[in-house]
């Protein structure tokens, strides 16, 4: 009688390499699709800008002035969309608005993770993508394209 050999599963040192070679994968896939996902955000905050630029053409040619009026102190995204009607979410940036019209949406990420920087947009016609909305600081992620 002769022993038959049924090799039905996999090694122990197939199974290493399997995960050394995923870990690999891993490692070169998660830092590119962080930043993706910051230069998305970044493009949807510069795109919410761009719908407060609009708004504030709107507000202006009604009421003779940009908003906020002269006198009133920072506003932020809860008065900037119901004073412009604007359906805007804040998707992890701060909107400000401030008199002369001045837009604001700062990104402060956690410690480690986001560097801290400011997507602004001003009364000057849009002119993207180095002039009007225009990311502060240009130093990452502001500089990926």
């Amino acid at each position: 009688m002769t022993a038959k050999n049924t090799n039905n599963g996999f090694t122990l040192m197939e199974i290493m390499i399997t995960i050394v070679i995923i870990g690999i994968l891993a490692a070169l896939a998660i830092p590119n699709y962080s930043r993706m996902v910051e230069i998305a955000h970044r493009n949807d905050a510069t795109t919410n800008l761009m719908a407060i630029h609009a708004a504030e053409a709107a507000y202006r040619s009604e009421h003779g002035e940009f908003w906020p009026p002269v006198g009133s102190p920072q506003q932020n995204l809860v008065s900037i969309n119901s004073n412009l009607g604007l359906e805007i979410a804040a998707n992890g940036f701060a909107y400000t608005c401030d008199v002369g019209y001045v837009c604001i949406a700062w990104r402060s990420g956690a410690p480690g993770t986001v560097n801290p920087y400011a997507v602004i947009v001003t009364s000057n016609p849009i002119q993207p993508p180095n002039t009007n909305p225009i990311c502060i600081p240009n130093t990452p992620p502001c500089s990926i394209n």
